[in-house]
């Protein structure tokens, strides 16, 4: 109220004092006007100024609506700023351990790697097969006072039958021994593939019959082995010969010998250079040499010859000098020569 009251006094005023003008320009009344003077010297009587024409009165400006101001809302109160919360810092995640493994309790008939094993105790009597690849396979078979019972070093992959007499077993550089006693015997797709250096089990990883050599060296080396690791047949020199491996032989041992080749079926048929000279080697009857005499024609003093059957068993043999004679029969199997110079056929 108080601001309307000073709007309204000031425009009261205005129209009292427009009023007050328009009452006086009707009764025709000069306006007087005041003079000032510079000097209070009298005025000049003969230099009296002519009256000059009042002006006319000009119309007060309508005057200007004022439009009524509207209330000014109270300031409502701003709120207090509240506090920000610090951030909090997220913990780092942390790793959930893997679970591990219940270890399978061992047993006497545990797989074995290398170490010392009390028979009996850590490790069962029976037979154990080697799963290595190497060429430094050590085992040993020991009594109570160490003595060695049987041992093997050299190509992995092979067994070794321990006793319940024995009192221990070292195995070194072997890979993992898996107890195989009276585990089945089932051949093996792959028993009849050619095979190459190793230990192989008869009737599992290869087929009994007659194995024929590739070779051509003269560091060739096999071996017939019962279950008890015994040697049945064995050979040491000149490759290219056969092994006939039996169905009760247990494992054989090849090294050095070239491929072997399956020829077990295989039909006995003369090949056109069988009468010609032969040097050092084996030499199948009736395929790669006639039967028949055949004359060395060397001149050393350690000419060896031997004619063997399909078990390499030795019918006949010499070592001495070179320069004689050999008969081949055409029921032996294998002859072979060794440092005897060229055989020439001599016929029937």
């Amino acid at each position: 109220m108080s601001h309307l009251k000073n709007v309204l006094i000031p425009f009261l005023v205005m129209l009292l004092l427009f009023a007050v003008s328009l009452a006086c320009g009707s009764t025709g009344a000069a306006t007087p006007t005041l003079v000032s003077t510079e000097s209070e010297q009298a005025p000049d009587q003969s230099a009296a100024p002519e009256p000059t024409d009042a002006p006319e009165p000009t119309s007060p400006p309508e005057p200007i609506v004022t439009s009524v101001p509207t209330e000014t809302p109270e300031p409502t109160d701003t709120a207090e700023p509240t506090d920000t919360p610090e951030p909090t810092s997220t913990p780092q995640p942390t790793n959930t351990p893997e679970p591990t493994a219940t270890p399978t309790p061992k047993t006497p008939e545990s797989p074995k790697g290398n170490g010392f094993y009390t028979v009996g105790e850590d490790i069962a009597p029976g037979k154990w097969h080697s799963t290595g690849t190497g060429t430094s396979c050590y085992w040993e078979r020991l009594d109570a006072s160490q003595n060695t019972l049987g041992n093997h070093f050299g190509i992995a992959g092979g067994t070794v039958t321990i006793l319940a007499t024995d009192y221990e077993v070292q195995l070194k550089g072997c890979g993992t021994w898996e107890y195989v006693e009276n585990v089945e015997r089932v051949l093996q797709p792959d028993a009849a593939e050619p095979k190459g250096d190793g230990l192989y089990t008869v009737g599992v990883e290869i087929a009994p019959g007659k194995w024929e050599s590739a070779g051509s060296g003269t560091s060739c080396y096999w071996a017939r082995l019962d279950a008890y690791q015994e040697t049945l047949g064995n050979h040491f020199g000149i490759a290219g010969g056969t092994i006939t491996i039996l169905d009760t032989d247990y494992e054989v041992h090849v090294k050095d010998c070239g491929s072997w080749q399956y020829i077990e079926g295989v039909e006995r048929e003369l090949q056109s250079d069988a009468t010609e000279p032969k040097g050092d080697g084996f030499y199948t009857v009736g395929v790669e040499i006639a039967p028949g005499m055949w004359r060395s024609t060397g001149t050393s003093t350690s000419c060896y010859w031997a004619r063997l059957d399909d078990h390499q068993n030795t019918l006949d043999n010499h070592f001495g000098d070179a320069g004689g004679t050999v008969t081949i029969l055409a029921s032996d199997y294998e002859v072979s020569f060794n440092d005897c110079g060229a055989w020439e056929y001599a016929g029937q």
